[in-house]
């Protein structure tokens, strides 16, 4: 195990990570969205994660331009959709903002979107679920070890294997999911 592991205990510090981005990202976006969701591992607390927030941002259908333009103004660039139709990718790229900011992904999706009701439903899912938040956690941070903490490596491997472990979750909850509760 390396000295700086990937993935690390809950931090209740990413919490005040995501209101900092937040205020950040509301402020540059005004009316062009609807909502600025925390998803993802760092949203849940008591989660073992990468200290890295994921950030959706919710765009009113037809909006996209107007979320790039204002997103164009901070620093970042529109990334395209990284093979996950609906979800806009951004990255930023403006060096000082980046030095100032928490770590973060940021992503944009189009209300009613399926990729953010399922972002949303599994958020809060495991915020009622702690037996699911642990075992979750254990898959993680094994993975990680077995991938000797290489990030690239560790993505690619997290989706393939803890792919049944979702879907397991949403499957039986798919009327839940498709609805948005």
């Amino acid at each position: 195990m390396t000295g700086n592991p990937l993935v690390k205990p809950y931090d209740p510090a990413w919490a005040d990570w995501f209101s900092a981005l937040r205020e950040v990202l509301a402020e540059a976006l005004g009316d062009a969205c609807l909502s600025i969701e925390h998803v993802g591992s760092t949203s849940v607390p008591g989660l073992a994660a990468k200290a890295i927030i994921d950030i959706d941002i919710v765009f009113p259908l037809g909006g996209l331009d107007g979320v790039i333009e204002r997103l164009a103004a901070v620093g970042y660039v529109h990334a395209g959709d990284r093979g996950i139709a609906g979800r806009e990718s951004f990255d930023l790229i403006d060096a000082q903002r980046k030095a100032n900011l928490p770590s973060h992904h940021l992503y944009a999706c189009p209300e009613g979107n399926a990729e953010l009701a399922r972002h949303i439903f599994l958020r809060e899912w495991l915020k009622r679920h702690p037996d699911d938040v642990a075992e979750y956690a254990r898959k993680k941070f094994l993975l990680a070890e077995l991938c000797d903490h290489d990030r690239r490596l560790y993505a690619d491997v997290k989706a393939v294997a803890l792919d049944r472990f979702f879907q397991r979750i949403l499957a039986s909850h798919s009327g839940e999911v498709q609805s948005g509760q």
